[in-house]
């Protein structure tokens, strides 16, 4: 009884230490480099802001902001309730319309040390993120 005990601590624990290695791993702001495998012309001016406390992510590359809710399931990712700013910005009207559309298609990512990849339910990459 004892060593069941234990162990269910030590899974506990471990599994806490997990989530906080998670949000540390994923928060912050990281720039957009490819949406839908098209790449970004300027990525200096986009921004992508993950904040898993609040369970919440904005994204914009350079006139609207996307704004969705996040959730963490089993180390799978879900994004709903997509909504943006609506200033018209016609040279970004194209590329922004697609960040919409791809929101709520990510449910699943890979994280390699700087470098996030928001991926749909096939394994496709469909936003891919760096710090």
């Amino acid at each position: 009884m004892k060593y069941t005990l234990l162990f269910l601590i030590l899974i506990y624990t471990k599994g806490c230490d997990s989530q906080k290695n998670l949000s540390e791993d994923f928060n912050g702001n990281w720039k957009i480099t490819t949406i839908n495998n098209e790449k970004i012309a300027n990525v200096d001016i986009t921004k992508c802001t993950i904040n898993i406390e609040n369970s919440t992510i904005t994204m914009s590359v350079g006139c609207n902001n996307h704004n969705g809710d996040l959730k963490m399931i089993e180390n799978k990712i879900q994004i709903s309730n997509v909504y943006a700013t609506e200033m018209y910005c016609d040279k970004l009207a194209a590329l922004e319309k697609k960040i919409k559309q791809s929101l709520p298609m990510v449910s699943d990512y890979k994280l390699e040390k700087d470098k996030l990849l928001l991926l749909n339910i096939e394994g496709d990459t469909v936003i891919s993120l760096i710090r």
